[in-house]
């Protein structure tokens, strides 16, 4: 079966029903910044009373759940009852998507104006990761356009999803994980130390030097587990005391997930001290 075209999606509208008073989803929604327009229907609140949107995130890609409201259109949908990622192949499984870089696609529903698509010809929203800002406009056959900014007055619809806590652990990982930044696991590592390694919160091996090798004329400093996502410079002390760690070499970014990876010494000292630091790319995973 094909990616349904709004042609399609329209056959289905009989089949949908929406409960509004069913929504008890937890959002994550902006409380000052939450409104979205509409030139023919009026303002509509991502986050009101009984419904909330809710933005997911896995670290590759990410979903709407839950509901908007619109005090002239009624409730807005954001997704089908089983969540995303949604494929938008059936009448069960429809709903609005984003990719990693923010990008939306698919479809919301709204049991009086019908189907708004999140990525039409001449439009399109996108999620501003680092903003956590919605961008652009969504289209209803029905009833146009529905506007996610404008300046006059000024309005908006912001997801607090990639905001981070005090330990700069964003709260869609918390979210997914179920679990709280200073939680701790049986191993004893704390979970915003598992966000920075990227690693499960509940796993029990922890980031670490694993061997060091010290053929001629270079040494090679081994360390794991290693993901595409982070970030990987190995550093040198000759002496504990000196106050500053001296940078030998990075990896940017590993082509896999992998138990191990490796850095060079080309220059390795008599004696020497190695750490390996991780760290996120500017853009967080």
């Amino acid at each position: 079966m094909g990616k349904m075209t709004a042609f399609q999606l329209k056959s289905f509208l009989p089949l949908v029903l929406i409960l509004p008073w069913i929504s008890q989803l937890s959002g994550t929604i902006d409380d000052h910044r939450k409104i979205a327009w509409s030139p023919n229907t009026g303002w509509i609140s991502f986050s009101h009373g009984q419904g909330e949107v809710a933005v997911h995130f896995n670290g590759n890609n990410g979903w709407l759940s839950g509901y908007a409201w619109g005090e002239n259109i009624g409730w807005l949908a954001m997704g089908s009852a089983g969540g995303g990622p949604y494929e938008n192949l059936s009448v069960s499984d429809w709903g609005v998507n984003f990719d990693a870089d923010g990008n939306m696609s698919g479809f919301a529903w709204g049991e009086n104006i019908g189907w708004i698509h999140f990525n039409p010809v001449y439009g399109g929203v996108r999620l501003d990761r680092a903003t956590g800002g919605f961008q652009g406009k969504a289209w209803s056959e029905n009833t146009g356009w529905l506007l996610f900014g404008g300046e006059n007055p000024l309005y908006g619809v912001r997801t607090t999803a990639f905001d981070t806590q005090a330990l700069g652990t964003p709260n869609w990982w918390l979210t997914l994980h179920e679990v709280r930044e200073d939680d701790t696991n049986a191993a004893g590592i704390p979970a915003w130390q598992a966000f920075i390694m990227d690693i499960p919160p509940d796993a029990t091996t922890p980031f670490r030097i694993m061997n060091i090798q010290q053929p001629s004329p270079e040494a090679v400093v081994s360390f794991g587990p290693v993901s595409p996502k982070r970030k990987y410079t190995l550093q040198r002390k000759t002496d504990l005391n000196e106050p500053e760690w001296f940078t030998i070499a990075e990896l940017p970014a590993p082509q896999h997930h992998g138990p191990t990876a490796s850095l060079p010494d080309a220059s390795p000292p008599p004696r020497a001290f190695y750490r390996v630091t991780v760290s996120l790319p500017a853009q967080n995973p």
